[in-house]
């Protein structure tokens, strides 16, 4: 048995144009149908939550990664007071990123 390629002889004109479309003009048809369906500004805000919470997220990661020298020296100095202050810093970011996470996956999970 050997594969075929698909019989397209019925393919109309209109979707042989739209295979062959520039990128452009295909994000144009669908910006299009999305400002004139019912959902489609549902979806536009839903998009920017999104980017917004990837974006806080990665900030919080990356201001982590920074704590994470002070953090250690404070150890290695056998610096109580700051440790302490480190243990706070520490306990900003993270509940900022278990805050992000748990808004993202929703309100009712722990």
């Amino acid at each position: 048995m050997t594969d075929q390629p698909p019989d397209i002889s019925g393919v109309s004109a209109e979707a042989e144009d739209a295979a062959h479309a520039s990128l452009g003009w295909q994000l144009g048809l669908m910006l299009q149908a999305l400002r004139t369906s019912a959902v489609g500004k549902l979806l536009v805000r839903l998009g920017i939550a999104i980017v917004l919470v990837v974006a806080a997220t990665a900030y919080a990661q990356i201001r982590l990664n920074q704590w994470n020298k002070p953090f250690f020296d404070a150890l290695s100095r056998r610096d109580f007071r700051g440790f302490l202050v480190q243990l706070g810093v520490f306990l900003l970011i993270a509940g900022a990123l278990w805050f992000s996470m748990w808004r993202r996956d929703g309100w009712s999970k722990p």
